[in-house]
């Protein structure tokens, strides 16, 4: 084929865009999935909980409920219940016992519960649906769109991923943000660009705000980011691993002022 007669490469705004859309259909279509698969459930029993205390952490400012777990995913919730949505003034609770009863008591007395979980199902779809996207647009940076598509797809057929979607728990924000980390680190270490360092940040930090849990996994995503920076005979030769190793270091202090934030 001569070359005036060659194809034109197709505009890189048009591949971005087509990309984009690609992986808005498969999260819309998790979404619509998860809706139909657990239109008849009710609440869990610590999404009361959750919501509740979410609820008190936006209007009041005030941490003092559910403590053990942290707050990322009830403040989101929080900021989307209406202002009709009444709230009990503190007193002193004893133990967990008392605690879930007076929330439970705010859920189900107080309140419409079929209308808080509407309300609550709406937002943490949405919740998820934004990590779901960003962990797809890093992995389709780091190894391709065929790699981003299908990882979202095996999440959107995934029944324990789709019943966990509308639910005001930490499960899956903590698989979803870890992820994130995740993929974070290896763009961060494959490039030691401080974009990316800037990325795997905010990541860690979200995912600490998720669940304490994911601690384990962010100190060994840390052990795989330190063995990359020491392990590079490039860096050794030339004393970059000194800035390889501030840049870990900011790394670590930017996630904990993300969690703190």
């Amino acid at each position: 084929m001569t070359p005036e007669f060659a194809p034109k490469p197709r505009p890189r705004w048009l591949t971005t865009a087509s990309g984009c859309a690609l992986l808005l259909v498969i999260i819309v279509f998790a979404v619509l999935r998860s809706a139909w698969g657990t239109q008849l459930d009710t609440f869990t029993i610590d999404e009361s909980y959750h919501i509740v205390a979410g609820v008190s952490y936006v209007r009041n400012g005030d941490f003092r409920l559910n403590p053990e777990h942290p707050p990322l995913l009830k403040y989101w919730v929080g900021a989307w219940m209406p202002d009709s949505f009444k709230m009990r003034p503190f007193r002193l609770l004893n133990e967990k016992v008392e605690e879930r009863d007076f929330t439970e008591a705010i859920i189900y007395a107080d309140n419409d519960p079929a209308a808080a979980q509407a309300v609550s199902r709406r937002a943490v779809w949405t919740f998820h649906a934004v990590l779901m996207l960003v962990f797809g647009l890093l992995i389709w940076r780091a190894a391709g769109l065929a790699w981003a598509a299908g990882t979202l797809a095996f999440l959107a057929i995934e029944p324990t991923v789709c019943a966990h979607l509308p639910v005001v728990m930490t499960d899956l924000p903590l698989a979803l943000t870890l992820g994130i980390a995740a993929v974070a680190a290896g763009l961060a270490v494959s490039t030691w660009q401080w974009r990316w360092m800037m990325v795997l940040g905010l990541a860690v930090g979200l995912a600490v705000g998720s669940k304490h849990s994911a601690l384990p996994g962010l100190l060994g995503l840390g052990a795989v980011c330190a063995i990359a920076e020491f392990a590079s005979r490039t860096g050794a030769a030339n004393g970059v691993w000194r800035v390889r190793l501030f840049q870990l270091i900011f790394v670590a202090v930017l996630g904990y002022a993300t969690v703190w934030a």
